[in-house]
């Protein structure tokens, strides 16, 4: 598909950053589907963002503050952050439930209907691998 990146006055720019946009793309869409969210932090320096970076939403939580929404990451044995909203682009699947954390991805609502599908043809394929005989005593 194509992807165009526009500055406000709608002129095609590029992307800004040493981080491809595909890969951030297709990561956030692949973490939008199995967490119901995703993380971008935001590598600044004093003057500007310089890169984002892909977190594993696997890792991250996220809570509300007093100050707002504050994120943290434990990856490699190690707590790395906290950071603040203004340094992280935050995704999130809708939850009524929930205002703050992740929704529920598509794989998480789907995966009670695979376990039940997996476990029909388990048994099929066991009852004919014994003869398609039922177990009569």
């Amino acid at each position: 598909m194509p992807l165009y990146i526009r500055n406000r006055a709608g002129d095609a720019v590029d992307w800004p950053y040493p981080t491809g946009l595909t890969t951030l793309l297709w990561r956030t869409e692949a973490a939008l589907l199995l967490k119901g969210a995703a993380y971008w932090l935001q590598k600044q320096n004093k003057v500007r963002v310089t890169d984002v970076q892909w977190l594993n939403p696997f890792t991250v939580t996220v809570s509300l503050e007093s100050s707002g929404l504050v994120f943290e990451q434990e990856a490699q044995g190690r707590p790395w952050g906290p950071w603040d909203e203004g340094e992280m682009v935050y995704f999130r699947e809708f939850d009524p439930a929930d205002d703050v954390g992740p929704g529920v991805g598509a794989a998480q609502a789907s995966l009670g209907a695979a376990k039940l599908l997996y476990s029909i043809n388990e048994f099929a394929a066991t009852f004919f691998e014994g003869g398609a005989m039922p177990a009569v005593i």
